[in-house]
């Protein structure tokens, strides 16, 4: 038995998983699954829903993704869920088997009336689900649940069926939730879909749709009324030509969102990279990798809109099938916006240029010390110095 693990239970040796979860003593312990697949007809059954009970901290461990394979038709429920603190599953594949009709998900984390902290998925691959493959519940999802410093680590979310749903979900209220080094693919909604949570961090992710989607009526990230999340050295790409939604959508009222170092590969003149439809103060883009196959004439790659959005670029890098190599910015005059939050800083940072809104030095409302504008009435250069507005030549 490994060292610090107090009970360690051998699934085979039950009747069904659930059985063996279920023995698992009040101090916590690890079921392990041995190599095999397990379905409703198999020595040691397993069917949907395997729930953890919410007073222990029950680890599920498999022998490895490609070994140990639980599967199962999805109930309107889950394949598994994660309802305590300190739980896991690791090391094994979900194969869902389900419907465009269905609303079964694949891993869930939550349970109502109660915070989970610290479970954890590590080293598994959940696939054809008909609603998500991972849902961490929030408090509109069911009643007083949410999550905190949860995780997910090298796992797979693949082929969800239902348009309605999508590979991923973190529901309102949960906290400081890690996606790493995972792959979030060929779901027919979201991939990922953050609703009103808070310090959501994606670190090495792929998030991808290919040709087998015919319904793509989604885009691959959505923060709606999110948080200071993070997305940092992920990998975007699109190859079907239905793609009609941006990689990167932001709704609701949020703010303090981060995207940096991330590649974005489309073959059509869609999806936009960012699309911004509220007011969300905060939104940086820093060294995007954009690789495009289309015209001048083609979509904007970031599209920006709502009163009160601060919208920084900077950096960045762009390759199309043409030859312009400045990013495209929808309605460039409606991100300046002079309200509550009025100094929105816009650098296009390309082959050595800065690019600043033409304005007049007089229709700046209360200017901070250092904003840069090209004032369109004298055609100058000018800096505000914190007192007056200073030509630059």
């Amino acid at each position: 038995m490994p060292t610090g693990i107090t009970s360690w239970l051998i699934a085979t040796d039950y009747t069904t998983i659930q059985n063996a979860v279920n023995s698992v003593p009040p101090t916590g312990g690890v079921v392990y699954i041995p190599e095999g697949t397990y379905n409703s007809t198999s020595p040691t059954k397993f069917t949907p829903d395997l729930v953890l009970p919410n007073d222990r901290p029950v680890s599920i461990l498999g022998a490895g993704a490609n070994a140990t394979i639980l599967s199962g038709t999805s109930s309107a429920g889950a394949m598994v869920t994660l309802t305590g603190d300190y739980q896991s599953i690791e090391g094994l594949t979900l194969n869902g088997n389900g419907t465009t009709a269905g609303t079964g998900k694949g891993i869930v984390i939550g349970s109502a009336g109660r915070a989970i902290r610290r479970a954890k998925v590590v080293d598994c691959i959940v696939t054809s689900t008909s609603a998500w493959a991972l849902q961490v519940l929030g408090t509109t999802d069911s009643a007083g649940s949410f999550a905190i410093e949860c995780s997910v680590l090298r796992t797979e979310f693949r082929f969800t069926k239902n348009t309605a749903y999508g590979a991923a979900r973190v529901g309102v209220g949960c906290t400081t939730i890690y996606l790493q080094e995972s792959a979030f693919e060929n779901s027919a909604g979201y991939l990922v879909d953050i609703e009103g949570a808070a310090g959501v961090t994606l670190l090495n992710c792929v998030l991808e749709k290919s040709s087998t989607i015919t319904d793509d009526s989604r885009p691959f990230l959505h923060l709606n009324g999110a948080f200071q999340c993070v997305v940092t050295s992920c990998w975007f790409e699109q190859t079907t030509v239905l793609q009609q939604y941006p990689f990167i959508a932001i709704d609701g009222v949020g703010r303090n969102h981060t995207c940096s170092a991330c590649s974005f590969h489309r073959s059509t003149t869609n999806p936009r990279v960012l699309s911004v439809n509220a007011s969300t103060p905060g939104v940086v883009v820093i060294s995007p990798d954009i690789e495009v196959i289309d015209p001048p004439s083609a979509l904007d790659h970031f599209a920006v809109n709502g009163a009160g959005t601060e919208f920084i670029l900077i950096g960045g890098k762009i390759a199309t099938s043409a030859a312009y190599y400045t990013p495209k910015i929808q309605a460039l005059a409606s991100l300046i916006q002079y309200g509550e939050y009025p100094h929105v800083r816009i650098a296009a940072a390309n082959s050595m240029t800065l690019r600043v809104p033409a304005i007049a030095s007089a229709g700046v409302a209360a200017p901070v010390k250092g904003d840069l504008i090209f004032n369109n009435t004298n055609g100058k250069g000018q800096m505000y110095d914190g007192v007056v507005w200073r030509d630059l030549w």
